[in-house]
């Protein structure tokens, strides 16, 4: 059976019924990307070139002219299209605009089929009439599949390829490497199309100190480790409370067997030193005293100063320590919480990489399992917004609160939960969890029949 196909340019469309299957998609990487098979002069490739000929035409007129009318006459004198011919009108395909052209649907529809007598009554008609007809079949039947929705949330599903350590890095600093596990089990956010975790690859690519905001158990810290973990990075935690002490990440003086003494530098020393990810938690708690010894270290300059140390060329006094190009400065802090300090905004300014995390609903349905406790944390954390208590439960409080409902019981769950609160916010907080209660045994209940008991 023939099947005809209008063409009102005048290029002979015919396809036996065995082609109507055939798809530009196929054309365009099955039978020319090497793994399609063996390709002859002659054969069905030959006809579905034709037929691309004549949709390249249709759509395009002039800009291909030339070289559509050289292959309309040997398609119309009855000869084949060779493989460099047929590889011509592949390579005019790829290199027009495929906005314009429905090249991903079935050929059946990039051409109305007709008759004979039909085609000969549109290759009579007027050129305008002719062209009309072509752009109003391309106008309805150009629309391309809607793209798949990007994730909000992903994990790391690769093996490691990316975990290779850099040669002369020192055994103390191999153990600071987090596992591959974090890197996995992290769930990550996608904002504007990118990862969390590479948010932070492309700061470490341009040189950027980075700031990471948010509320307490928002996954500040996770996704450094994760970051860590996937590129096999040195990680070392500098809390910078007001309990922290210098000597505890930079190093001290240590006794030898010899009864004389030995600088041993710290993580955050060997880090500076050597490479890796320092990382600077609750910043805006950090005293004074602390902050003195970073600030450098934030600047162009980049240097570390230890002042209990002598200068490596003998001489009394400091060693000042410039950065290594691979070690890499992040913060974190959380706004707005009791015995933090605001940050200026000199400070920040030395941060040219910012992230900001909210308590994604996204993230929290794949790591709790109670959809009921979903409802619960916005409850409390709308408790949060209203003034009622002054801090919002983390996704970590919650998950901490499934497992004791879990392995114990919801009641014990509850009061450890309430306990997590200051004396004035307990009532809000007990309040809330009334309501969800009973809900909660069912969870639970549920849970366990279906895990086959505990």
């Amino acid at each position: 059976m023939t099947v005809y196909y209008s063409d009102p340019l005048g290029v002979d469309c015919r396809m036996t019924a065995d082609l109507e299957t055939r798809t530009f998609d196929h054309l365009m990487t099955s039978q020319f990307s090497g793994k399609g098979g063996k390709l002859e002069d002659g054969d069905v490739t030959s006809d579905i070139a034709r037929y691309a000929v004549a949709w390249l035409r249709m759509n395009y007129g002039k800009k291909i002219n030339k070289f559509a009318a050289n292959m309309a006459t040997r398609v119309n004198d009855g000869g084949n299209l060779t493989r460099a011919q047929i590889r011509g009108v592949v390579n005019v395909i790829r290199n027009t605009d495929k906005s314009k052209v429905g090249f991903y649907v079935p050929i059946t529809q990039a051409f109305a089929p007709t008759t004979p007598s039909i085609m000969k009554q549109q290759q009579q008609a007027p050129q305008e009439q002719a062209e009309d007809m072509a752009q109003a079949f391309i106008d309805g039947h150009q629309e391309e599949p809607e793209p798949e929705p990007t994730p909000n949330v992903v994990r790391y599903e690769k093996e490691g390829a990316e975990r290779s350590v850099r040669k002369g890095l020192p055994k103390a600093l191999r153990n600071l490497i987090p596992s591959i596990e974090e890197a996995q089990n992290y769930i990550r956010r996608v904002d504007d199309g990118v990862e969390d975790v590479e948010r932070l690859r492309i700061a470490y690519r341009l040189g950027h100190n980075s700031m990471i905001t948010g509320h307490t158990g928002t996954g500040k810290t996770a996704c450094v480790r994760s970051y860590c973990a996937q590129y096999n990075l040195p990680y070392h935690r500098v809390v910078c409370d007001g309990s922290v002490e210098p000597a505890s990440f930079l190093g001290r003086w240590v006794p030898t067997a010899k009864d004389t003494f030995k600088w041993q530098d710290g993580p955050a020393t060997m880090i500076v030193r050597h490479g890796g990810t320092l990382y600077l938690d609750e910043v805006n708690f950090m005293p004074p005293r602390i902050g003195s010894i970073f600030h450098p270290l934030l600047d162009d300059d980049r240097t570390l100063t230890i002042m209990e140390k002598d200068s490596e060329d003998g001489g009394a006094g400091s060693e000042v320590i410039h950065a290594h190009e691979d070690c890499q400065v992040i913060v974190s802090y959380n706004p707005e919480y009791k015995g933090t300090r605001p940050l200026n905004e000199a400070f920040k300014n030395r941060f040219a990489t910012k992230i900001h995390f909210e308590y994604s609903t996204d993230v929290e349905k794949e790591l709790l399992w109670s959809d009921t406790v979903q409802e619960l944390v916005q409850k409390l954390r709308t408790s949060y917004d209203l003034g009622d208590i002054s801090t919002p439960p983390s996704t970590n409080m919650m998950m901490e609160f499934e497992e004791l409902a879990f392995q114990v019981n919801v009641g014990y769950a509850m009061t450890n939960l309430i306990n997590a609160f200051e004396p004035g916010e307990k009532a809000a907080v007990r309040n809330n969890l009334l309501l969800f209660e009973d809900a909660i045994a069912a969870d639970v209940a549920t849970w366990t029949d279906e895990e086959g008991g505990k």
